[in-house]
């Protein structure tokens, strides 16, 4: 995913945010946050139904697609041909969004919507229906706000990776 094309995210901040969040109804729950010292790759491509979205004080700055988290697969067993699946009530996953430290003042918030059909494979595309047609086919399933943010404890050292000080 290393080709950058017009009109995808545009953030060039050279570190990101790797988060490992839950979901479990409609409630998030930040479990892991850490500043990684590298870009991320522009998404080529649409991979699942569910997308993310990070704002930064109400401006979309990136966006992603992913599997569902909350369907749980399995290999299939000698003599079968397709592999089980089942449905989890509460699953984790990992989102990668660009950060610095202009990103430290500014109000944070992740969503997390699930499409209702099959997203187009251009991320582009997937971009208008965050802006304009989400409530027809995405449906947003749950926001993670900033005071979550400040609460984790692992924070703290979120803002002190991206040299944020405090006052």
């Amino acid at each position: 995913m290393a080709a950058e094309q017009t009109a995808q995210p545009t953030v060039n901040r050279t570190q990101h945010l790797r988060l490992t969040v839950q979901i479990e109804g409609s409630r998030l729950d930040l479990m892991h946050a850490m500043v990684v010292n590298e870009e991320l790759d522009v998404p080529r491509r649409t991979v699942g139904t569910w997308v993310y979205e990070w704002r930064e004080s109400g401006e979309t700055v990136w966006w992603d697609t992913m599997q569902d988290p909350l369907t749980q697969r399995a290999i299939a067993r000698p003599k079968e041909f397709e592999h089980s699946f089942g449905q989890l009530r509460r699953g984790d996953f990992t989102v990668r969004v660009p950060v610095g430290r202009e990103s430290g003042g500014r109000v944070l918030e992740l969503r997390i919507y699930r499409s209702a059909t099959a997203l187009p494979e251009d991320p582009q595309s997937v971009r208008s229906l965050l802006a304009a047609d989400g409530a027809k086919q995405l449906e947003l399933l749950a926001t993670l706000d900033d005071a979550a943010f400040k609460r984790h404890p692992q924070w703290g050292e979120v803002e002190a990776a991206l040299g944020i000080k405090r006052e």
